[in-house]
């Protein structure tokens, strides 16, 4: 009887996690730089970073709460700034976490070897940075999800323009 209980258990557990990670694998899939199409090196760490940033961007724009739409916002600006930016929370997440320094050093980075189109994705994500820091401080729900739009919006402009 133990026995039984005991792998119940570990079933459990394992179909638990399983399923977890299941529901979750979309909002963290990234590429590795080999297989990020149009880019290389660096730059496919950037595009990595763009891409991630821009999915919570969406998330927090499509939010039904303050507080979710706030929560997605804040994983965007953490993977904008990076952990030494000034406007990176450490009491949120940072899904960008393990894929590079942040989009705009990295992108900065980018820019001083002259990679193409990373002057103009630079300051595509820099307006990003802005208008979701600006949502942040909102108090009204709608006015939260619009800047994050545009957040999600120019964070898929800058990725064009590093492709």
């Amino acid at each position: 009887m133990r026995k039984r209980v005991l792998f119940g258990l570990a079933g459990f557990c394992i179909l638990l996690l399983a399923t977890s990670m299941a529901a979750f694998a979309p909002y963290h899939t990234q590429y590795p730089p080999s297989q990020e199409p149009g880019t290389s090196g660096g730059a496919a760490k950037v595009v990595n970073q763009l891409k991630t940033a821009r999915v919570h961007a969406a998330n927090a724009a499509g939010s039904q709460t303050m507080g979710d739409a706030k929560w997605h916002l804040g994983h965007a600006v953490n993977c904008i700034e990076g952990p030494n930016g000034k406007n990176y929370d450490k009491n949120n997440l940072n899904p960008c976490q393990g894929q590079g320094s942040g989009i705009i050093p990295d992108l900065t980075a980018e820019k001083n070897r002259g990679t193409k189109g990373a002057a103009q994705a630079l300051s595509l994500v820099e307006e990003a940075d802005k208008t979701a820091v600006e949502a942040l401080k909102q108090a009204d729900l709608a006015k939260v999800q619009a800047g994050a739009k545009k957040t999600a919006d120019l964070l898929d402009q800058a990725t064009k323009a590093l492709q």
